[in-house]
């Protein structure tokens, strides 16, 4: 009986989870959105061009600052074709 009950909510967890959408990742899930390499996504959070915070060891990117960056870089190309 215990075996059922914790397959079960192991079912429930698993659907939930497909149910909520991140708003963080981590630096590594950051470049990998952006396409370029985990050294040049950490030099951009070092620079402080990207927001960051940290939980234990964790470093987080919230998925905001990210779009929030390609926005910025859009409008800086669009003011230098010009």
């Amino acid at each position: 009986m215990n075996l059922d009950r914790t397959i079960h909510t192991m079912q429930v967890d698993a659907s939930i989870d497909k149910d909520i959408e991140r708003i963080t990742c981590s630096v590594a899930e950051g470049a990998h959105f952006l396409g370029i390499g985990t050294t040049k996504m950490w030099e951009l959070v070092h620079s402080g061009e990207l927001t960051t915070f940290k939980i234990g060891r964790r470093t987080l990117i919230p998925k905001k600052s990210i779009s929030e960056f390609i926005e910025l870089r859009i409008s800086l190309s669009a003011k230098n074709i010009d």
